[in-house]
């Protein structure tokens, strides 16, 4: 993930660092971005929200305070089933969306023929659920996620 900043306005800026972890207020990992405005941050885990600030340092080695924080939902596709609570209720189903993707959650009874049960485009980032009504009446039941 790449991220850009403007520049702060006081003249004797030499550098900058950008924090960031997955708690708001709570920013354990850094990048140093040197003078350049826009660092790139890798192996950020899918399924989680990172947050995101950026701190100047001036020439007499002086580091500012952090700017506003922003936040990322990174999407996942960890798709969590819940066991039904009573037999004959239907299985219910999760996974963390955001826009700019389509999901997919396909179901099989025998690994060969694959369904789509249920799509959905996101306009937000959330938890996307979904209850399989059919599973009820089916002696065994498989599902996987797609991000498109």
């Amino acid at each position: 993930m790449s991220l850009a900043w403007d520049a702060n306005a006081e003249t004797n800026i030499v550098g900058y660092r950008l924090y960031y972890g997955t708690t708001s207020q709570n920013l354990t990992n850094t990048v140093d971005a040197g003078p350049q405005l826009t660092a790139t941050v890798t192996g950020l885990r899918e399924g989680l929200t990172y947050y995101f600030a950026v701190t100047a340092r001036n020439s007499d080695g002086l580091e500012s305070n952090f700017s506003d924080q922003v936040s990322y939902p990174v999407p996942g596709l960890s798709l969590v089933t819940s066991p039904p609570a009573n037999p004959g209720d239907p299985m219910r189903l999760g996974f963390d969306a955001v826009p700019g993707y389509a999901y997919e959650v396909l179901a099989t009874e025998d690994f060969e023929t694959w369904v789509t049960i249920y799509y959905t485009t996101p306009t937000v980032s959330g938890r996307q659920e979904y209850v399989d009504l059919d599973s009820p009446s089916l002696p065994q039941r498989f599902y996987r996620l797609i991000r498109h």
